[in-house]
């Protein structure tokens, strides 16, 4: 992958660009290599973090905004958003800002904006995290970082490399004003409604109180929560063959390949602009209450389906031609 800093700042991010270069964002290393034949890829450090520790942080909206001057740089409209950890909160911040540059979110051993999840004493805790961290010696706190959040040695010792880079107050001040900076800007965030969010979390993830919120979250909203088997909190290193499979399922069941899916049984619609394109408005009523709009252009072929046909085995999906009142074909 080839490195980029973004311009006017000391902002550092990856992407598979026509580069022959075997180096790849080690947190997503594993990722990276699965996916670079298949898709566009686009890794950054955020502010005070790897190659990118020379930039202020100043709240998680900042983090968003680069990312979006990443994006335009680049000349990219849509992505999907993979967030670990401390990057779920500006990928979910991203999606809030920017739901038209969003197709979809992974928010994977992370937790939630909302007002709602956080208890006082939830708040006190995180308020502890900076100086607690400085009371334990350099090298325990790093070993003790690497072996809490991995269950496998290569997970340790890649997590070993990256924290090795990095003093201990320089870990204790990331520490502090991530989550400092996370009950400050904390609010009750509402995604688009049209973004599929798919939760990911390891079932040996015992950072602080993750489970907790994760279930909490799912039941909120009622994303798809998916257990990462064999996987602490650094899931996608720990067990990577399972990530990359739900990672790749996801982007399949935002185009959509018209099999049975969680996300509801919906045609696929892979055309998009020409003149002979038409904006269908598929209206399903119930589709386990979280992805209840789907709009999708439709190339125009002789196989006729009228208005209010159903489209597939679930009675619930209606196309919907508003204001055209001629028989138009899909494909």
């Amino acid at each position: 992958m080839k490195e980029k800093i973004l311009d006017n700042t000391f902002i550092h991010y990856w992407i598979n660009d026509h580069s022959t270069s075997d180096i790849y964002h080690r947190c997503f290393q594993r990722q990276d290599e699965f996916f670079k034949e298949k898709y566009k890829i686009i890794n950054w450090d955020i502010p005070m973090h790897g190659q990118s520790k020379k930039e202020n942080f100043i709240f998680y909206k900042e983090c968003a905004l680069l990312m979006k001057r990443i994006l335009d740089k680049e000349k990219i409209n849509k992505v999907v958003l993979i967030g670990l950890s401390l990057g779920g909160y500006p990928s979910q911040m991203f999606a809030h800002l920017y739901p038209g540059s969003t197709m979809g979110l992974v928010a994977m051993d992370t937790t939630p904006f909302g007002l709602k999840y956080y208890s006082n004493s939830d708040i006190f805790l995180l308020k502890q995290v900076g100086w607690s961290t400085k009371c334990f010696p350099t090298n325990l706190l790093k070993k003790s970082m690497a072996k809490s959040i991995s269950k496998i040695k290569y997970s340790y010792e890649l997590m070993m490399e990256m924290l090795n880079e990095s003093s201990k107050d320089v870990i204790a001040r990331q520490m502090e004003i991530a989550y400092s900076k996370f009950i400050l800007e904390n609010q009750d965030i509402k995604l688009d409604r049209d973004i599929p969010v798919l939760l990911l979390l390891g079932d040996s993830d015992k950072t602080g109180k993750i489970k907790q919120y994760c279930m909490a979250w799912q039941k909120e909203t009622n994303y798809p929560l998916h257990i990462i088997k064999n996987a602490s909190h650094f899931s996608n290193s720990d067990n990577s063959e399972s990530v990359n499979d739900e990672i790749e399922n996801f982007i399949k069941k935002i185009y959509n390949n018209g099999k049975e899916n969680e996300y509801g049984n919906i045609p696929a619609f892979r055309e998009y602009a020409g003149e002979n394109n038409i904006i269908l408005n598929i209206d399903n009523k119930n589709v386990n209450g979280w992805y209840p709009l789907l709009y999708a252009a439709c190339y125009f072929r002789n196989n006729k389906i009228k208005e209010g046909k159903t489209l597939s085995k679930n009675d619930n999906f209606y196309v919907n031609f508003e204001n055209y009142g001629n028989d138009y074909g899909i494909e």
